[in-house]
């Protein structure tokens, strides 16, 4: 006996849905405050723990590129300014420059990510952003 396969039925592809515009939304503005706000706490902590300075830096850009990978632009811009001008209101001027630099290396590699780039190529554009901006500030 022999069995004929089921007809397959064709499903017809869907655009996508286009991109947010105007404001940012709800859960974005939600996303952009949490995560900005653990990435003060930890410029905070590398402020005024210099033995973990580096590392808790480094940390410090994961919270805004993970806003910058997920979310659109807008919102990444907006990390990085929450995320300075709150560290500015707590911590002072050490911690902006702390911050400053995690938040930036932070944004450039999320961006990098988003756009396709490998992690080898976001994590050396990371390593030199943050090589650089820290050369800056500690001249």
């Amino acid at each position: 006996m022999t069995t004929t396969p089921a007809p397959t039925r064709s499903v017809p592809a869907q655009d996508p849905p286009p991109p947010p515009r105007g404001p940012l939304t709800p859960v974005e503005v939600a996303t952009v405050g949490i995560l900005s706000a653990l990435a003060v706490v930890l410029g905070l902590l590398s402020a005024t723990m210099p033995f973990l300075n580096s590392a808790l830096i480094a940390l410090s850009a994961l919270p805004v590129a993970m806003v910058s990978v997920r979310l659109r632009p807008r919102a990444a811009i907006s990390a990085v300014a929450v995320t300075v001008l709150v560290s500015l209101a707590m911590g002072g001027v050490l911690t902006v420059w702390n911050v400053a630099q995690g938040a930036l290396a932070g944004a450039i590699v999320g961006a990098l990510l988003r756009r396709g780039v490998g992690l080898l190529g976001a994590g050396m554009a990371g390593t030199l952003v943050g090589g650089v901006f820290g050369a800056l500030i500690d001249a």
